[in-house]
């Protein structure tokens, strides 16, 4: 399906699509075999940066760094934040992801200056924790903890991955926990699987970062430095900017316009589908997956191809078996980050 503009953002729940486009509209759809539009809102002046849907609230963040909660299954806006900005670092406010944490009670929101802001979905008006310039780059992605604590979270920016407890904070208090080792490729998307992977990674998860060479780093269940790299752009390197989890494995796409499956256990490639566009978003429905592929949304059911590599082949020369161990990186010593001095807030204790 053709909409009016690019999508830059796309998630589902209970069978319905939402997208937000380079336009700032938001519309939400009924997915099946169809797409069938169920309402559709101008919600932000500017592109829509950001988009995630939980229980219910559907949370939107855009260029004009204004962030929206709205009723999912009306689009009914049910609180609207907007940040103070000083003229001359206007830029650095622009959000550039957003999520949700403690169930939906915690919008957590990345920019462009890397600072990861936190709000109280329930009464924030300004941001109850700011954790400033974590990663010397843009927040790529924000990662939620839920499977092992509703507090803590993944976020990834420039080369580095950091671990965050967002009660970490006041007096000598750092919310940083720990920041990975420089993985000498920009990290542009994330996401994490519980329970899946090496049984040492079972409780913590296996967590998947996209490269900006075409590569999905693996890291089970450590977060000072990837595990694994599994090589997935075919031709000359594009990046991979964006991965979703889907049972025990996880689904990646990017510039190259392939979207490909892998399995986090063994680290091979299961399946691939070309939807011949740029992909910059990917949602996972009933048995099917959607690509928000330049103005279009792309399906096509999680089914392996027949033409596809068997993934219980012993074969060590597929071109599907793409893994390679992590570069041999120089250790450096690890400094602590900044510590925030915001006080802490109700909801967060």
């Amino acid at each position: 399906m053709k909409l009016d503009a690019p999508v830059f953002c796309i998630d589902i729940d209970d069978d319905v699509l939402y997208t937000g486009t380079a336009l700032g509209r938001v519309q939400a759809w009924k997915a099946g075999d169809e797409l069938v539009p169920l309402y559709a809102a101008n919600r932000h002046k500017g592109s829509v940066r950001g988009l995630q849907v939980l229980n219910q609230r559907l949370v939107t963040v855009g260029s004009d760094r204004v962030i929206k909660l709205a009723d999912s299954s009306t689009g009914q806006v049910i609180s609207k934040l907007s940040a103070s900005v000083n003229p001359q670092s206007a830029l650095k406010t622009v959000p550039t992801t957003v999520t949700f944490m403690n169930n939906n009670r915690i919008i957590a929101v990345g920019t462009e200056g890397g600072d990861l802001q936190v709000y109280d979905s329930r009464a924030s008006i300004t941001p109850n924790l700011t954790v400033p310039n974590i990663h010397g780059d843009s927040v790529s992605s924000i990662v939620p903890l839920y499977h092992s604590n509703p507090f803590q979270c993944l976020t990834s920016g420039g080369a580095t991955v950091a671990h965050i407890d967002i009660r970490q904070h006041g007096w000598k208090r750092n919310p940083v926990l720990l920041k990975s080792e420089n993985q000498e490729d920009e990290l542009l998307c994330g996401t994490v699987l519980p329970g899946a992977g090496p049984t040492a990674s079972r409780h913590t998860g296996t967590a998947g970062f996209g490269t900006a060479s075409g590569v999905l780093t693996l890291w089970y269940g450590r977060w000072d430095d990837q595990q694994l790299r599994v090589p997935l752009s075919k031709d000359e390197p594009d990046s991979i900017d964006c991965v979703v989890p889907i049972e025990s494995t996880m689904l990646a796409a990017g510039g190259e316009g392939y979207v490909w499956e892998v399995d986090v256990k063994s680290s091979k490639v299961l399946n691939e589908w070309n939807v011949s566009e740029s992909v910059f978003g990917l949602a996972v429905g009933s048995n099917k997956f959607y690509a928000a592929a330049g103005e279009y949304i792309v399906s096509r059911n999680l089914s392996v191809d027949e033409s596809s590599p068997d993934p219980d082949s012993d074969s060590t020369s597929d071109s599907n078996s793409r893994v390679i161990p992590p570069p041999v990186k120089t250790k450096r010593r690890k400094t602590k980050g900044p510590s925030s001095t915001i006080p802490k807030f109700k909801g967060l204790d």
